[in-house]
């Protein structure tokens, strides 16, 4: 089986498809995995959500700002400012575009035609998306295969004023855990070492920082573009011991999505804790 992995995809939904054409992604024979972050700062998140539900052979993993969205859609009223930094009033209208509006969400409100939604009344919304409740009901927190480990930032670590460590038992981490994790710091993970005892691919941060920070150049002060394609990091003895593969794929000048084809004859590890 191909596994197919993609990650970071922030409503940029032709950088996708462009990814997944580069690899001769097919839908019927293929299982597509994505690593999370598939909404906000993009304008098609409903796009995504679509093309990635509409794909027979699927893994949904847990990122930072579709958990975080699932997390505003049950506490509405906690929505802060970072979160419209974050992109999330474009990707509530888009998710929620073609939803039919109650005649009112609240005593105090009565919608029109003319009249816009609020972010809060948007997630209200959210809530009765098929598509959207289907994602959340199929995300899990990672993979393991028998030689990968696929995870959106890091796999669950602990910290100590600067020093992070990953956890010995990270495999029996809790929900809240995983989602603390999906924030993760993964550069400083990265710069102290903190590998597992399995490549691990992950999205979530943007693999030209990562790249660098280990001493390659993917930037240009002249041009300001950035090579943003995947990074892999391997050890003195040639081991892989990371796969990065965030494009940053809203950024203008040379941000992608990226896709990453592995092959295995073994049903990976699904990693779901309540």
């Amino acid at each position: 089986m191909r596994y197919v992995f993609i990650s970071d995809v922030h409503g940029q939904y032709h950088k996708m498809l462009e990814a997944l054409d580069s690899v001769g992604f097919n839908a019927e024979k293929d299982t597509i995995v994505n690593i999370g972050d598939p909404f906000d700062r993009g304008p098609e998140s409903k796009e995504v959500l679509d093309y990635l539900m509409n794909c027979p052979n699927r893994i949904l993993i847990w990122g930072n700002h579709d958990a975080r969205l699932y997390e505003l859609t049950n506490v509405p009223h906690f929505i802060t400012g970072a979160d419209f930094q974050n992109g999330i009033n474009e990707t509530l209208k888009s998710l929620t575009r073609d939803q039919e509006k109650p005649a009112a969400f609240c005593d105090y409100t009565q919608y029109g035609d003319d009249i816009p939604m609020s972010a809060t009344d948007m997630l209200y919304l959210l809530r009765r998306n098929e598509k959207f409740t289907q994602y959340i009901n199929e995300a899990i927190w990672a993979i393991e295969f028998p030689d990968l480990v696929v995870a959106h930032a890091w796999v669950p670590y602990s910290r100590w004023l600067e020093k992070v460590r990953v956890r010995e038992d990270w495999r029996n981490a809790t929900w809240e855990e995983w989602y603390d994790c999906s924030w993760g710091p993964s550069r400083k993970l990265m710069v102290q070492e903190q590998f597992i005892d399995k490549p691990l691919l992950i999205g979530h941060w943007w693999a030209f920082d990562l790249a660098e920070a280990k001493g390659e150049k993917r930037s240009s002060k002249l041009s300001k573009h950035i090579d943003c394609s995947t990074f892999v990091l391997k050890d003195e003895q040639g081991n892989t011991k990371l796969i990065a593969i965030d494009g940053c794929s809203n950024w203008e000048h040379g941000g992608k999505v990226n896709a990453y084809v592995y092959e295995s004859d073994v049903d990976p590890i699904k990693y779901r804790p309540k």
